[in-house]
């Protein structure tokens, strides 16, 4: 296929240098084709004209191109579009290093997909034409850890654990993070994204860690105070005070008092003399 056929989309990281690969392609020759989908474009006067876009090896592209190559030897598959997001994850993955901040956000943006295609245990999402796409691997109910884990080679523990970094750190503070010795250290990613449920702490944490106040993230977050944690009887008081609001009528009231008092005696004891 002419190389000036393919439409290359944009990356969600940057190629490196491609420089080495190049002399190892010119000595070798093209081991490994690049991978595109032929997709239907309108030209604007209602005639449709096949556009191979690049699915996989947009380096081995880059180093033919620096090579001087006009062609190049391709492979063609066909993919719903969604597959192509997919498919560009997986050859990330796989191929050339990631920082641990990277490879969770390419992790946790592959389980949307794979659960959006019907994997795992939530419903498939419905096409633009109306039908399912097809489950991964035509497995049905087989876990998004488990694919993962049979396409990039790394256990399911560890695929979990970087889908929870992906997950937890807000994309802002991700932001923040990028470029800096935090983002590749996986320990520290996973600490940040167990506060999640506390997003002042993380933003005070990353903040602390780049002014040079803490050397990590996990020292910053333990210096950070705990939120008080309810206990039955400050969760015991916010029902009531529901209660309150949702049913003034004395009798109902009576009644989620009783219920109160038979789910926890004590706490039903000192909820009915409040209330009296």
């Amino acid at each position: 296929m002419k190389i000036e056929d393919i439409t290359v989309g944009p990356r969600k990281r940057e190629l490196g240098d491609v420089s080495a690969l190049a002399e190892s392609i010119d000595a070798l020759g093209l081991l490994n084709p690049v991978t595109v989908v032929i997709q239907q474009e309108h030209d604007g006067r209602d005639i449709i004209y096949p556009k191979p876009v690049l699915v996989a090896g947009a380096r081995r592209l880059e180093a033919c191109k620096q090579l001087g190559w006009t062609e190049i030897d391709t492979t063609v598959v066909e993919l719903y579009d969604i597959d192509l997001q997919l498919a560009e994850i997986d050859e990330n993955l796989i191929r050339e290093p990631l920082t641990a901040l990277q490879r969770a956000e390419q992790l946790a943006q592959r389980k949307g997909i794979f659960e959006m295609k019907g994997g795992g245990n939530k419903s498939p999402t419905l096409g633009e034409s109306g039908k399912n796409f097809p489950t991964l691997g035509g497995r049905g109910n087989t876990g998004f850890a488990k694919d993962a884990s049979d396409k990039v080679g790394a256990t399911k523990r560890t695929i979990n654990e970087d889908v929870k970094i992906g997950e937890g750190i807000p994309e802002k503070l991700r932001d923040d993070i990028r470029g800096t010795d935090m983002e590749d250290s996986r320990e520290d990613l996973r600490a940040l994204a167990r506060a999640k449920d506390n997003p002042a702490a993380q933003k005070k944490a990353v903040k602390a860690v780049k002014g040079g106040e803490a050397a990590n993230l996990r020292t910053a977050l333990k210096a950070e105070p705990k939120p008080p944690t309810k206990t039955a009887t400050n969760m015991a008081m916010e029902e009531l005070a529901e209660c309150l609001r949702e049913h003034p009528d004395q009798d109902e009231l009576r009644a989620c008092l009783a219920f109160f008092k038979k789910s926890s005696p004590w706490v039903g004891k000192v909820l009915w003399r409040l209330a009296k």
